[in-house]
């Protein structure tokens, strides 16, 4: 168990003797001493450093790929995305959407492209943009369509990502559209 959350080193000490990050993990570890059948982890990466982070990521994993379940509350969507296989989205106390990570982006039916261009908006067929500087995360419903009109007005990148919004983004454009 101190392997697996990276505490080997820290056995002799006392709980009282670590720093907020190590009890956090020794917090975690102790969730699954016994192994019980679910865990119910609560923000279990507040406050850790990236390092104790990919070591919870990891232990948590490993206890779901051995049989076990856990019932995760995190406001961490990064977290979620990385470690959920089911979703349950809250917001003013009910329950409007549930389901898995790939079903809530799907809802929302946007793609996200990220270029380094100077992009002037408005352009037809964005749905939401960011932009800071040469760099931009646009999100559309159709990334064909937007390329070309990238392309139609003469922008000339040499940085493109496509892929799927983040849950993050999902979760935003969900909530927003609840509220």
């Amino acid at each position: 168990m101190l392997e697996g959350f990276g505490l080997t080193e820290l056995a002799d000490r006392w709980a009282s003797a670590l720093s907020g990050g190590e009890r956090r993990r020794l917090a975690v570890a102790l969730a699954f001493a016994g192994r019980p059948r679910l865990a119910l982890l609560d923000e279990p990466t507040t406050g850790l450093d990236v390092e104790a982070r990919r070591f919870v990521w990891q232990a948590v994993r490993e206890y779901v790929g051995a049989g076990g379940a856990v019932l995760l509350t995190t406001h961490y969507l990064e977290e979620a995305d990385a470690l959920a296989t089911r979703v349950v989205v809250i917001n003013h106390g009910r329950a409007i959407f549930s389901g898995s990570i790939g079903d809530i982006k799907a809802r929302i039916g946007w793609k996200r492209l990220a270029v380094r261009a100077p992009v002037e908006l408005p352009i037809a067929g964005i749905t939401t943009a960011d932009c800071d500087g040469d760099r931009c995360v646009l999100r559309t419903k159709n990334v064909d369509a937007l390329v070309a009109a990238l392309l139609e007005r003469g922008v000339h990148f040499d940085d493109i990502e496509i892929g799927p919004v983040s849950l993050e983004e999902a979760f935003l454009a969900l909530t927003e559209r609840v509220s």
